[in-house]
């Protein structure tokens, strides 16, 4: 008897360990600029390109445009006091560009076309699994339902849940340059700078948060999508973030850009200039097709466990990569940009 105690015990352990185990934590750069900021435009470019080609799938980005230095801004304009309360929330109002990675603000000074701004923050793992859905009606509203799920045992304070409503990308010729402006912070969900909120205890425990709200005049609302970032009360250290596909109408969790979930393939980046990259953790061939929106094929073929299209010759605007092997059928959105 006590044998099979000891072996029902062990299981439980092992069974237990095997479900506490904490969860990949990404990594959301808050980049506050300007329309009317020539600097913007002069070092935002280097800044995108950096993003995307660092970019792995694990990176989300999120534009805000506050009033200061210049209050005309088409996009602060939009919603004033939401643009400016989150630049005042991390003490950088005042001047344009800067840039906040995972809660911590890069000096002014800091150069963005380094890929060695995002190696503090690679790597990193969170005791939370923080998952959105959202639902679209017709054209005029949008559901969106945020979970916190506790997946290991954590000693984390209040939390501070901000939630927004994004555009993925706001076509405007700005006076500074900028013509296409991307994941662009539309609304507010629970608040300009988000609400407190406390971790459940118990690992497998969740709380879920959930609002409806109507859609505006100014926005494409097929470009309209959710994103969430969850971070410490005091220091703003970043715990979780996520973000989900402007294209996502049902209760169905995805990652950002994704059509779909797969654990067989990662194709990166989107938005994306020169080229996308595409990796296969799955064995035989692979058939890829690249289809512009309207449906017309752009580039077709096969590989075995990575490939990599050179996209850079491709109008701008939105495709759909579809690969397919022996077990899976996978579609994603591509967004294709220069800068």
């Amino acid at each position: 008897m006590r044998s099979t105690l000891t072996l029902i015990g062990s299981l439980l352990m092992l069974s237990f360990s095997g479900f506490s185990q904490e969860v990949p934590r990404k990594v959301i750069v808050e980049h506050f600029t300007n329309t009317r900021c020539s600097i913007c435009g002069s070092r935002n470019p280097g800044f995108f390109n950096n993003f995307n080609s660092s970019n792995t799938g694990n990176m989300l980005h999120l534009a805000i445009h506050p009033s200061s230095p210049y209050s005309n801004c088409l996009l602060n304009n939009h919603d004033k006091a939401a643009n400016d309360d989150r630049t005042k929330y991390y003490g950088v109002f005042g001047g344009t560009p800067r840039l906040v990675i995972n809660g911590n603000p890069l000096s002014a000074s800091a150069n963005y076309n380094s890929s060695s701004i995002f190696t503090p923050y690679a790597g990193l793992t969170s005791p939370v699994n923080l998952k959105l859905y959202q639902q679209k009606f017709g054209t005029d509203s949008i559901r969106v339902r945020v979970v916190l799920e506790t997946v290991a045992a954590h000693s984390l304070s209040a939390q501070n849940l901000y939630v927004v409503l994004a555009e993925d990308v706001v076509f405007y010729n700005a006076p500074n340059g900028e013509n296409e402006h991307y994941n662009v912070m539309r609304r507010p969900l629970f608040g300009t700078t988000g609400m407190q909120v406390s971790v459940p205890a118990t690992v497998g425990d969740s709380v879920v948060y959930t609002t409806t709200v109507s859609a505006h005049q100014d926005w494409d609302f097929s470009r309209i999508y959710a994103l969430a970032i969850l971070q410490n009360e005091g220091d703003k250290v970043v715990t979780q973030s996520e973000a989900l596909d402007p294209s996502s109408n049902s209760n169905v969790t995805v990652g950002i850009r994704k059509l779909q979930t797969s654990n067989e393939y990662k194709v990166y980046p989107s938005p994306a200039v020169n080229n996308v990259r595409i990796q296969a953790n799955t064995s035989g061939q692979t058939r890829y097709n690249l289809m512009s929106i309207s449906g017309n094929r752009v580039m077709t073929g096969t590989f075995n466990t990575e490939t990599v299209l050179n996209v850079s010759s491709l109008s701008n605007g939105v495709y759909f990569i579809t690969l397919e092997n022996d077990a899976e059928t996978y579609t994603q959105k591509i967004i294709k940009v220069s800068y």
